[in-house]
């Protein structure tokens, strides 16, 4: 964590060392507005980023696709199930594991009538 700490430390200060200081805003927007830009946009950005991994995360804990997460009532092998189960849905462990260290071909005709 002190790693981490003194790299972000770092880099900020590297950031603050670039930026000039003047005495009127005018000035000071006229030598560190492109610094101010970049920040902007490298803010934007995280929160875009930071937002897709939670929703990918959230997906991905209960196994689903996004495909069957927007339209699971117009999926016709998904509208016996109720809204919050899908048959995918082996738990939270099992649902990273699949995801992350698994790959596996199922046979859905055979699925599905072990199911019925």
């Amino acid at each position: 964590k002190q790693w981490y700490q003194r790299r972000v430390r770092g880099c900020l200060g590297m950031a603050w060392d670039a930026s000039r200081t003047t005495s009127d805003v005018l000035g000071w927007l006229e030598y560190n507005g492109i610094l101010l830009i970049c920040a902007i946009v490298l803010v934007i950005g995280a929160l875009a980023v930071t937002a897709l991994s939670c929703c990918h995360l959230y997906l991905i804990l209960h196994g689903l696709t996004t495909w069957e997460h927007v339209s699971h009532s117009k999926i016709t092998y998904l509208k016996r199930w109720p809204e919050d189960n899908t048959p995918f849905n082996f738990g939270y462990c099992k649902n990273c594991f699949v995801f992350c260290c698994y790959c596996n071909t199922q046979n859905w005709e055979k699925y599905i009538k072990s199911l019925t």
